[in-house]
This record gives structure tokens, C-alpha cells and sequence, in this order.
């Protein structure tokens, strides 16, 4: 159950990008980093209501690279590096976490730490678009 629950934290990281001026609003980037936030919360939601459906995981996993490539063009458009270094960090929770003996609770962490990192990222966007 907390499984589920933790991977609506990534929805938090729309938050700084709703108060991003109304004229950057309509940078494509932008829209289409936040409709990445959307899609790729939803289908991680549905994947971990469903983990026996194999699709499910693909599409989630899909999203997750999806949302890993939005984050290499933030570091560069931002000059920050520190986006990429926080992606290896949630990329090895997420290894460790199918490692460990308790799963759900080191997903669920794992969930937590990309969570952080995405909102980390869209107040950097928003601080870029002020």
C-alpha cells in the first residue's frame, strides 16, 4: 500500500512549475516536462496497482527514460550538473531496492529520494523562468 502512495510524492514536483510566469507556461519544454510529471506518475501508479502486468512496467519504464532525457537537456539548458548526479543516485536506489530482501519498503524509499529529485529539478526550471 505505501508502495503505491509513495509514488504520488513525484506529483509534488508540478507545484514550482504551476507558478512559473504565464508567458514561459507556454515554453514546450516546459509543457512537455510537466505532462512527462503527469503521464509518468500515473502509469508508475498503475504499474505498482498491477506489478504482475508486464506492459504496465514497460510503459512506466518507458516514461522514466522519457523523463531521464527531459533532465540531460534541463542540466544543459541550466548549466547544472547536479541533475545528472542526482539521477545516478535514484537510478542505484532503484537498483538497490530490487536487491534488498524488503522490496516494498526500499521501492518506497527509492520513491521518495526521485520524488525529492524531481521537484528539486522543476524549482530549478522555475527559478530559470523568472
Amino acid at each position: 500500500m505505501f508502495l503505491v502512495l509513495s509514488t504520488y510524492l513525484h506529483y509534488l514536483a508540478l507545484v514550482p512549475l504551476m507558478y512559473v510566469a504565464s508567458a514561459n507556461r507556454l515554453n514546450r519544454l516546459n509543457r512537455i516536462y510537466e505532462n512527462t510529471i503527469l503521464c509518468g506518475t500515473f502509469a508508475s501508479i498503475l504499474w505498482h496497482m498491477h506489478p504482475s502486468s508486464i506492459n504496465l512496467c514497460l510503459v512506466d519504464y518507458t516514461f522514466a527514460g522519457i523523463w531521464f532525457a527531459l533532465d540531460c537537456l534541463w542540466a544543459k539548458a541550466l548549466d547544472k550538473k547536479i541533475i545528472l548526479e542526482l539521477n545516478g543516485l535514484v537510478f542505484l536506489a532503484n537498483i538497490i531496492s530490487m536487491i534488498v530482501p524488503n522490496y516494498d519498503l526500499a521501492h518506497s524509499v527509492f520513491h521518495v529520494i526521485s520524488a525529492l529529485k524531481c521537484f528539486y529539478v522543476s524549482l530549478l526550471i522555475y527559478r530559470y523562468d523568472q
